[in-house]
């Protein structure tokens, strides 16, 4: 599944920055170009009238420390982190569709998770969120939140 993520999106490593919302919050934006104590204190800081999601722009001042002003490796975490999600997905497929066909064939379950895992991993949707870099918020929030449910223990009920 990751060798068809990365042929898919391969073409978005040589994408530069956009002018859409890349130069604002990445390279304009100097409260991510330094992980500082009072840059890390302003990104969890809310302000008013502004976007607050320091998760995001936390994300954005550890990929500035690593690759400046660089796109290339901007795009190569988006595409391995895009990958690592749908890998993730497959993972919780997996599990989910155990629970609804508890009787079912190992091999149906496998291939069922890894149909739509693929589908997800190369439908073209998914091309804002790995190819345009301030974009990325969608993918990173994917692979944490398919990451954590594909580890939780689904067979014990909620305490919630």
């Amino acid at each position: 599944m990751v060798r068809v993520d990365q042929y898919i999106y391969a073409n978005s490593l040589d994408g530069a920055f956009t002018n859409w919302d890349d130069e604002k919050l990445v390279l304009h934006n100097e409260t991510i170009q330094s992980l500082s104590t009072a840059n890390l204190m302003a990104i969890f800081t809310p302000e008013r009238a502004q976007s607050f999601q320091p998760i995001r722009d936390l994300s954005y001042a550890v990929d500035f420390a690593l690759w400046g002003e660089r796109p290339f490796g901007y795009h190569v975490v988006n595409t391995l982190l895009h990958a690592v999600g749908s890998c993730f997905l497959f993972l919780l497929l997996r599990i989910v569709l155990a629970q609804i066909r508890p009787g079912a064939p190992l091999c149906w379950r496998d291939r069922t998770a890894l149909f739509v895992a693929l589908m997800f991993a190369v439908h073209p949707v998914q091309v804002e969120s790995v190819a345009w870099i301030s974009s990325c918020k969608y993918i990173k929030r994917v692979a944490v939140e398919w990451g954590s449910a594909s580890r939780r223990d689904w067979n014990t009920p909620d305490n919630c």
